[in-house]
């Protein structure tokens, strides 16, 4: 009788041992997915964040994508980036031609061209119409953004 009471106290411990390995394992499996699930998520945040930033927050050309912060004078805008020369509307960001891609040479702003006729009609600009004084800027985007 003690060789068998020794026996089943050996055996005992062995398979505490074997399922205390089992669940240190499982438990780093567990683990090891939820790190991975957080760095998945992370990256999609980051991918979100920079997503709202770089394409809802910021106003940028509709041609060249060069990003712009303000504009004053009229709201027919004109892409001052070298080779552009986009014509488009402040406030829905239409491009409205002009520039190298139609053969313009330099920025020929003129109240009768296509980008002035698109911004007398543009839906966004209602009652703003072309003249800016520095407020039109912030109702511009509280409208479009």
């Amino acid at each position: 009788a003690p060789t068998f009471e020794a026996y089943q106290q050996v055996r005992n411990k062995l398979i505490e041992a074997k399922l205390a390995r089992e669940g240190e394992v499982e438990m780093e499996r567990k683990i090891n997915a939820a790190i991975k699930r957080m760095q998945e998520e992370g990256v999609k945040v980051f991918q979100t964040q920079k997503f709202i930033v770089d394409d809802i927050l910021t106003m940028r050309c509709p041609r060249c994508r060069m990003a712009f912060a303000d504009w004053d004078g009229c709201n027919a805008l004109y892409c001052t980036y070298a080779g552009c020369g986009c014509n488009f509307c402040a406030f829905c960001l239409k491009d409205c031609g002009g520039g190298v891609k139609f053969g313009q040479k330099e920025i020929v702003r003129q109240g009768g061209d296509e980008v002035h006729q698109h911004v007398r009609e543009c839906k966004y600009a209602q009652g703003i119409g072309f003249g800016n004084d520095g407020r039109v800027q912030s109702q511009v985007w509280n409208q479009t953004r």
